[in-house]
């Protein structure tokens, strides 16, 4: 991967692709001519590279892909002048497990309108500066990769909505153009603070929104519907899943869902549950069902991404 605006110094290199954007791009080189891109004349000295392990199978382009980019994000971390970044050999599987809880808080404490909590669970989430470990990038990749594979999904609608919120979002995204981490994380505030505003705008006339919010986050494993929730906070039916949709982004099927979707993320990264037994402890009665949805909203089946996660962590 690298990061800049001209790509001359693979004039003549047999490459291949995978991903390109403005002033990035990600691609694959055999390891025989990777020390002629490294030290190719065309090679800017503004362009930092990040590089991936070597390896003979297709099918680990996915753990390669992320390895670049997560040796790409070591320029945050160092102080010395270089620009040539390598995913390091071998080395102890991260522990994200404190940063999933304050993930978890975020997303919490916006359902919940706190802003309070909200802003110190962002500064937590983003503490990476005082993380004893030795692959910090790592911490910086898992952060940036709830952030745009969770968070942006879980408010469609704002997000690509608000002109505010998608210009900051691309900008999240974008996080190899950041000058510095602190304005990356400057982004990433900015982005949520002004989601909490949308969401408290909307639930200043409905507050029994934010109440059913908090009846599905503790009992999203039993078998709840909409008529459940409306019931529990007195609400005609039809006028509460107006009022849902309206202040959540999208209608309450689609919330339970998704947030179900994301408890049993964290369960399959665990390593230790069956698919069915996940799907059960998220409250879906059909696995087959359970199955296709997952999916339809990570482009890959939860066997998969169980097995992904355990490879990569």
């Amino acid at each position: 991967m690298r990061d800049s605006s001209r790509f001359d110094f693979l004039d003549g290199i047999t490459h291949y692709v995978i991903e390109q954007k403005r002033g990035y791009i990600s691609f694959i080189v055999s390891k025989d001519l990777l020390q002629k891109v490294v030290s190719h004349p065309s090679l800017p000295e503004s362009c930092a590279l990040g590089i991936s392990l070597v390896s003979r199978n297709v099918s680990d382009l996915r753990h390669l892909r992320r390895q670049s980019f997560c040796a790409l994000l070591q320029k945050f971390f160092t102080k010395e002048p270089k620009s040539i970044f390598r995913f390091p050999e071998a080395k102890d599987s991260p522990d994200f497990s404190e940063f999933d809880v304050n993930y978890e808080k975020i997303i919490a404490n916006l359902d919940l309108l706190n802003e309070a909590e909200v802003r110190k669970s962002v500064q937590n989430f983003l503490d990476f500066e005082t993380i004893e470990s030795e692959v910090p990038e790592e911490f910086l990749y898992y952060a940036y990769n709830k952030i745009t594979t969770g968070l942006f999904v879980r408010y469609p609608k704002f997000t690509s909505g608000e002109n505010y919120l998608y210009s900051k979002s691309l900008m999240i995204e974008n996080i190899i153009s950041a000058r510095t981490l602190k304005e990356w994380k400057a982004y990433v505030l900015d982005y949520i603070l002004y989601l909490l505003e949308i969401l408290k705008n909307r639930q200043t006339k409905y507050p029994y929104i934010t109440t059913a919010v908090q009846y599905i986050r503790e009992h999203y494993h039993q078998n709840i519907t909409m008529a459940t929730v409306a019931n529990y906070v007195s609400m005609n039916y039809t006028w509460f899943s107006e009022k849902f949709k309206e202040q959540m982004g999208v209608n309450f099927n689609e919330y339970l869902k998704r947030f179900r979707m994301e408890q049993a993320k964290h369960l399959l990264e665990k390593g230790t549950f069956r698919v069915y037994e996940v799907a059960e402890k998220c409250g879906f009665k059909d696995v087959k069902h359970f199955m296709k949805s997952f999916r339809e909203l990570n482009g890959m089946s939860a066997r998969e991404y169980g097995k992904l996660y355990s490879q990569e962590h």
